[in-house]
């Protein structure tokens, strides 16, 4: 990583279906982020209120974004990768003689902006733009990386890198929610929308982090390609500054556009929680109208990029072959035929298994790529073999018995025992002492992985893969699981287990190792496995009954789990 002449990086802290239907790999939208896989097509479907929304704020962001993509040259072009609806930008763009081109995941944003006049293209299911490699001299993406694990952010970044020339320069715009300031009824609106979105994948305060983790993604990317990255300091700058008065129009359409997305989620409680709050807001801006805000700043991280136009900038999955007779144990069949949850049995399926763990450790960002192309399994550092050795592993398989997700757990060293867990390593010695006067050493046992296939994968496959492994553990006799865990993972874990089947043991770890991304916090977590099936059958009985159309979701992600989790706890 080099330094652009401009400035320097400042020194800052790190601020981040049906079952087995062949899915897509990481499309970058709300609806496939891991963190928000629960929450039904929040931003993904055609949104009128948001649409409204985009429209008032067009011109102040669009200004922004036009003094962030500097000089435009006559006959240049710019990709406006996820640009929504709104054809400002574009138009604006346009009248330059330059040639722009939206992306957009939505069907209707593409047609929207064809309407308008501007050439669009759709972003496909697989994470890619059907446009040629190196054919944009500059790209500009607001408001879209926010949205996005980590994971499926590095796919963003790597489409935005396959479709920049040689050299290119890339204008990457998020929120920070944390510059709003106004009366204490308008930032209590604003924590009430942020703790709801943040359950959805949101991350409000990602426009700090630009100036960290876009350098370093897109610096990892092009590692390997003799690629060479260099930036400008980021610049932060608020679209609004006025009265309360003023603002209000734009923070009411904020509302009503998180309120659609919540009703198609459905999730009625929290729909009540951001009318309440607003409701607040317009009475205070009735009584002080002079009141002065401040909305939210947009922070711009610009990056020139220099790669080699040869090399392919895109991390090549490994190939997962179907596992053959001999290669698995059958733990359960699932619905309607689709498949089955196995173990791994034979050498070459817990190879594939360990393949899949960690290129999807990789795409997350959790760990590095591998320095030798086409091994995926993690290093021997971060994975001793003497620990794949102690592991179990467990997937889900299609009708054609392909894999898609990758569950393990580990179980401890006999001549150790618990201690051998890294889990429990990671633990003081006060909750080690207390553990160890609850169960014995042989009793705990540690799960890991909670790996999709990105080509074919989703939740719902590591979620069946989940209830496999959890069968087995109860079956050898375990009282007591282990894990390490995202922390930006706990609610979506707790949306699809319940929040009851777990008890965190420490809130805030870092993994110290070569490899393993250490700007990463985890937690350490405690399961009962002798309740958790039971329990998170509770968990998806609460979920359906909150559903006033449980009765038309028979193949909805619950709906299919409940079939599951019930097949199994009465054999």
């Amino acid at each position: 990583m080099s330094e652009h002449p401009m400035g320097r990086l400042p020194d800052t802290d790190t601020l981040q279906g049906n079952v087995l239907s062949p899915a897509r790999r990481g499309v970058l939208t709300t609806t496939l982020s891991t963190k928000a896989v629960h929450s039904v097509d929040f931003y993904a479907a055609p949104n009128a209120a948001e649409t409204v929304r985009l429209d008032l704020m067009a011109k102040p962001t669009g200004v922004i974004s036009l003094r962030a993509l500097g000089d435009l040259q006559s006959g240049s072009t710019i990709v406006d990768f996820g640009a929504g609806n709104s054809s400002w930008l574009g138009e604006r763009i346009q009248e330059k003689g330059v040639r722009y081109i939206g992306l957009d995941t939505r069907p209707d944003a593409v047609e929207s902006l064809a309407a308008s006049g501007l050439e669009a293209h759709a972003i496909q299911a697989d994470g890619r733009a059907d446009l040629p490699s190196n054919c944009s001299d500059k790209i500009h993406a607001r408001f879209v990386l926010s949205w996005l694990d980590p994971g499926a952010r590095r796919e963003a970044l790597e489409e935005m890198l396959r479709l920049i020339k040689t050299d290119g320069h890339l204008v990457i715009i998020d929120y920070d929610w944390d510059a709003i300031e106004g009366p204490p009824e308008l930032m209590t609106a604003v924590k009430a929308t942020t703790d709801i979105m943040r359950d959805f994948g949101f991350d409000p305060q990602y426009g700090k982090k630009l100036c960290t983790d876009i350098p370093r993604i897109v610096e990892n990317i092009t590692r390997e390609s003799g690629g060479d990255i260099s930036y400008y300091p980021p610049t932060a700058e608020p679209p609004f500054e006025g009265t309360l008065q003023d603002a209000l129009e734009i923070i009411r359409q904020t509302a009503e556009s998180v309120k659609s997305g919540l009703l198609r989620a459905e999730k009625y409680t929290e729909i009540v929680k951001i009318e309440e709050a607003f409701t607040a807001l317009e009475i205070r801006a009735i009584q002080d109208p002079e009141a002065p805000v401040r909305l939210a700043d947009m922070v711009v991280q610009t990056i020139d990029v220099k790669k080699r136009p040869e090399q392919q900038q895109i991390m090549v999955p490994p190939e997962i072959f179907p596992f053959q007779e001999g290669d698995y144990a059958v733990l359960g069949q699932l619905p309607r035929g689709r498949g089955m949850i196995v173990s791994a049995e034979s050498n070459s399926a817990i190879a594939s298994l360990r393949e899949l763990q960690g290129y999807s450790y990789a795409k997350s960002g959790l760990v590095d790529r591998p320095t030798r192309p086409g091994e995926w399994a993690l290093s021997e550092e971060i994975d001793p073999p003497e620990q794949v050795d102690r592991s179990r592993y467990f997937t889900v398989i299609d009708r054609n018995g392909r894999p898609h997700s990758c569950i393990r757990y580990i179980m401890p060293d006999p001549n150790i025992g618990a201690q051998s867990l890294r889990a429990f390593r990671s633990l003081d010695n006060a909750t080690q002492t207390a553990l160890l006067q609850q169960y014995q050493d042989e009793e705990i046992v540690e799960t890991s992985a909670f790996a999709k296939d990105y080509q074919e994968g989703n939740l719902l496959d590591v979620a069946i893969a989940a209830i496999g492994a959890a069968l087995e553990v109860q079956q050898r006799g375990y009282r007591c699981t282990l894990m390490e865990l995202r922390k930006a993972q706990l609610s979506n874990i707790e949306h699809v287990f319940g929040k009851d089947n777990f008890t965190v043991l420490c809130d805030s770890v870092t993994i110290s190792e070569n490899g393993v991304n250490e700007d990463e916090e985890y937690i350490l977590l405690q399961a009962n496995p002798e309740t958790f099936l039971a329990t998170m059958l509770e968990n998806v009985n609460a979920k359906l009954a909150a559903d006033p159309r449980s009765h038309s979701s028979r193949s909805g992600f619950f709906a299919t789990l409940r079939q599951v989790l019930e097949t199994h706890l009465h054999d």
